[in-house]
């Protein structure tokens, strides 16, 4: 695992495989929390993170070794912009999934397994994109900032 981190950007690689996942969840949260970012916000990001890297981990991966994954973060005046890049399989269909929320409407016995996971992810997050370049997934989003953003230590300017 190697990490790259500065005042205003987090750079983390690891295998995509579920230890290296929960050790690097850890990180980020504690690079948040060293920039002054409210709690809610901090388990926000972390809920979001570890629903994208189980997925890879366990549908990109799928059957394979555990691969890379790169990790980047910044924080932006009113929000959290973060990256993922893997070289697992691609999202089917070339796209990400839907997002909708599964059926609950059912016998506690015939709810689904999964499914909830995009749900959240397009719920708790803004400008979500992927795209497939050079045999690599990339998903990136942003995640609002629930405080002033003058009160976020290392803050950088938005990307343009």
């Amino acid at each position: 695992m190697t990490t790259a981190n500065g005042g205003c950007g987090f750079k983390l690689c690891f295998a995509g495989e579920p230890f290296s996942v929960r050790d690097a969840l850890g990180q980020v949260t504690n690079w948040l929390k060293d920039r002054d970012v409210c709690e809610e916000t901090r388990g926000s990001v972390e809920l979001v993170l570890a629903e994208v890297l189980n997925n890879i981990s366990e549908h990109a991966y799928r059957g394979d070794q555990p691969g890379p994954v790169e990790l980047s973060l910044t924080c932006c005046p009113s929000a959290v912009c973060l990256c993922l890049r893997d070289q697992g399989h691609e999202m089917p269909e070339g796209s990400l999934p839907s997002g909708a929320a599964p059926d609950v409407n059912k016998q506690t016995q015939d709810l689904p397994e999964g499914g909830f996971g995009w749900f959240l992810i397009n719920t708790l997050t803004h400008d979500l994109r992927y795209c497939r370049e050079a045999g690599r997934n990339c998903l990136s989003f942003k995640m609002a900032l629930d405080m002033p953003a003058d009160t976020v230590r290392g803050a950088a300017n938005p990307p343009q």
